[in-house]
């Protein structure tokens, strides 16, 4: 799509909803929870579309469950700051890709693949590309 001056593209949908989270949860986001659940939502997008190195204009179902596994996981840890030997303050209870979530997620990442070439005059070789 090209773009004119001063247009901007439109917006990505998000990778996954406060339901999707809930039903992950088994329980409902709470009032107090609602403002960090969107948030999360968020940086579970930013961090699935940098781990996969693409975005998602139409989110694949599985897409968006690892999303709302993300948030609903970072959900359930409280988030707490201290400082340990007075150094810079730790933050945990952040949102992350663990190990499943990876595995899910890999038929989604672009990678780099190749195909053996042969000619006529003879030799075989590799062509490379990103996927």
């Amino acid at each position: 799509m090209a773009l004119s001056v001063g247009t901007t593209p439109d917006p990505l949908p998000p990778l996954t909803t406060v339901l999707d989270v809930e039903a992950r949860l088994e329980r409902s986001v709470t009032e107090q929870e609602m403002a960090r659940a969107e948030a999360l939502i968020t940086d579970a997008g930013a961090l699935i579309s940098g781990y996969c190195g693409r975005d998602f204009p139409e989110v694949p179902p599985a897409v968006a469950g690892v999303a709302a596994q993300v948030v609903a996981r970072a959900l359930t840890v409280p988030v707490t700051a201290y400082r340990t030997d007075g150094g810079p303050i730790t933050h945990s209870g952040g949102p992350y890709l663990s190990s499943a979530d990876k595995q899910a997620l890999r038929s989604f990442r672009k990678g780099l693949s190749s195909v053996a070439l042969s000619s006529e005059r003879g030799g075989a070789t590799r062509a490379w590309w990103l996927t």
